[in-house]
């Protein structure tokens, strides 16, 4: 009867063992099947191979991949290694800091931005500023093409509706075609609203201040990886 007992006694701690093994590998981040391990993509040096993301990922899921793996492959850790740690952190570096990332976030701005309220009210204020003349509005709105005219006119006319603005006859004259400096003008508030130095040479962009960067890598370390 004792060794009955004691049967079960070993079994039930067996079963309760594994349990919390169980747990604690679910629970675990590092044993994520979705997270990435450069140690087995060493041939490339493609940085979003490395990170496991595409090229079209958004800097959310670049944040989340990039703090997985240092979490995953710290030194300190038993799952660490050392050189893939090491890949981890430059293939993030070179994809924050190289220029065609910044313009997929431009054209994510632009999608984003486009018929949403925020256009919407920056085209009224500038159509109650320049009295409806249709030309300047375009010339002045960071996001307009020539196909963008009447999409623009309609926009504002159901505003003038819907608000009970003041009504400009301008708004309905045709625009002449735009010349290549008003473009140019466009894209520097474009990109003086997004952050961008236009006046900066694609080197300088490929290698920003040394300082800076290690900077910035300190602050996410302690956002992502100090919790």
């Amino acid at each position: 009867m004792s060794t009955t007992n004691s049967f079960t006694n070993d079994s039930t701690n067996s079963s309760t063992t594994n349990a919390s093994t169980n747990d604690s590998t679910t629970n675990d981040p590092t044993n994520d099947p979705t997270t990435n391990d450069p140690t087995t993509n060493a041939s490339t040096n493609d940085p979003y191979d490395i990170l496991g993301v595409k090229k079209t990922a958004t800097i959310e899921e670049i944040n989340t991949a990039y703090r997985r793996l240092r979490f995953k492959l710290h030194p300190d850790r038993k799952t660490g290694n050392r050189e893939s740690y090491d890949r981890v952190v430059e293939a993030y570096d070179r994809i924050l800091h190289q220029p065609s990332h910044q313009y997929v976030e431009v054209n994510k701005f632009v999608e984003s931005y486009k018929d949403s309220e925020e256009e919407i009210e920056d085209l009224v204020s500038l159509y109650l500023e320049f009295k409806g003349d249709l030309k300047r509005i375009l010339n002045h709105h960071i996001l307009t093409e020539e196909k963008d005219e009447e999409r623009i006119r309609t926009i504002l006319k159901r505003e003038i509706e819907k608000r009970k603005l003041k009504i400009y006859k301008k708004l309905d004259k045709k625009t002449v075609k735009k010349n290549n400096k008003k473009q140019a003008e466009k894209a520097e508030l474009l990109a003086k609203k997004l952050g961008i130095d236009l006046n900066q040479s694609l080197e300088d962009l490929l290698n920003r201040k040394e300082v800076k960067e290690k900077n910035f890598l300190k602050d996410l370390e302690k956002k992502y990886c100090s919790k």
